[in-house]
């Protein structure tokens, strides 16, 4: 299993409570409550864990190790059926802008911060942005492959000057955020519990930063259709079989027009801060 490793570390993250607990005397109720622990701040993040879980769990009991594998008769939680509606607010915007240039204890800090002010800036998807390589940046254009997004198919944007800032220079094949030894970022949930007692903000998201661009777009005045471009969101229904248009032009003016107000939020000097 190539994705063995992070299912390994899923796995022990989220049951490090019961890590000294002989796997017999584990219990399903003890599995919903790791699942509902988690489901509070991360819906998808839960469901991955028992997707992970449940291949472990399957291979304990063919091997004799516990009696039987309960997980497919527990629940997932779903990300649907935990709504989130958390906007941060401008204060919190700023707080956790400037704590992104803190002192994390790991290697991985500082491009984290980086990463995150990002995703800040351009409302993307939190692996979209830790995957971005050098020459997926042309011209100040950042371009989305189809394989490259959720939503599958090609995504363009126009890189305002504070997210240019950010990006610094590579080669084509390098990472815009590298971690270790010019990695993907690791540890995203330490970092994030780093970065929540650095800035004094807590229960906030990576996916909360797309919600809260898109409700000050919102609330500019940009039409709902160019937000659902800009988060580059699928169209639902018979609209998504006839509607094929880019709308490069208009989501990257909807965001150089947040990043500005963005720009005000953090303060001035923010970009020469960077």
């Amino acid at each position: 299993m190539k994705t063995l490793p992070e299912a390994l570390r899923t796995i022990r993250r989220v049951l490090k409570d019961y890590l000294n607990l002989p796997a017999r005397q584990f219990s399903k109720a003890d599995l919903r409550k790791a699942r509902d622990t988690v489901a509070k701040d991360a819906p998808q993040m839960s469901d991955r864990f028992m997707s992970y879980f449940g291949t472990c769990w399957k291979w304990a009991a063919q091997e004799d190790h516990i009696e039987t594998n309960f997980v497919p008769d527990t629940l997932k939680v779903g990300p649907g059926l935990v709504k989130r509606e958390r906007v941060l607010s401008a204060e919190e915007l700023k707080a956790i802008w400037e704590a992104c240039d803190g002192p994390f204890e790991s290697t991985n800090g500082a491009a984290y911060g980086k990463m995150v002010r990002f995703l800040m800036v351009m409302a993307q998807r939190k692996m979209e942005a830790g995957k971005l390589k050098h020459g997926d940046i042309l011209g100040g254009r950042w371009k989305q492959g189809e394989k490259a997004n959720k939503s599958g198919r090609e995504h363009w944007l126009q890189l305002p000057p504070l997210a240019l800032d950010l990006i610094g220079e590579g080669k084509a094949n390098e990472l815009v955020f590298a971690g270790e030894q010019g990695g993907v970022i690791g540890n995203f949930s330490q970092l994030k519990a780093e970065l929540d007692k650095l800035s004094g903000v807590t229960g906030w998201r990576h996916h909360d930063l797309r919600r809260t661009a898109s409700t000050h777009l919102q609330e500019q005045g940009v039409a709902p259709h160019i937000v659902d471009a800009v988060l580059n969101h699928s169209i639902p229904g018979v609209g998504g079989h006839y509607m094929h248009g880019a709308l490069n032009e208009a989501k990257s003016d909807a965001v150089a027009a947040w990043a500005r107000e963005l720009e005000t939020i953090i303060g001035k000097d923010a970009r020469k801060a960077q």
